[in-house]
């Protein structure tokens, strides 16, 4: 009795608990690490509850006094400006057809 009650406390002791996903994951024999996809989080959250990152300080310091725009345009703001030819393509597919490596000044074309 002792024996068994020593290697059911080994098994607690020696394991960890994963996920639904990564247990199917697992099972599967799906490869967890060096996936060529990328992952984009976008934020659910209310419009005002949502976290937005800053500028750069080189972009902040260049402009102009009257330019009240601090932050770098989101996902969001780039879906809500897409063109019409767009408008049945929902967030989601939005996101991951966008390619957002661009960085240039004319991001909104």
């Amino acid at each position: 009795m002792r024996e068994a009650l020593k290697d059911i406390g080994d098994v607690f002791r020696k394991s960890r608990e994963v996920s639904e996903h990564e247990a199917i994951a697992r099972i599967l024999s799906f490869p967890l690490r060096k996936s060529n996809t990328d992952v984009l989080f976008i934020q659910t959250d209310l419009k005002e509850n949502r976290t937005r990152l800053l500028k750069p300080r080189s972009i902040l310091e260049n402009m102009e006094d009257d330019e009240t725009d601090l932050y770098l345009p989101s996902i969001h703001d780039k879906y809500s400006k897409r063109p019409n030819m767009m408008e049945n393509l929902c967030l989601a597919d939005f996101s991951a057809q966008y390619d957002t490596t661009s960085g240039s000044k004319d991001d909104d074309e």
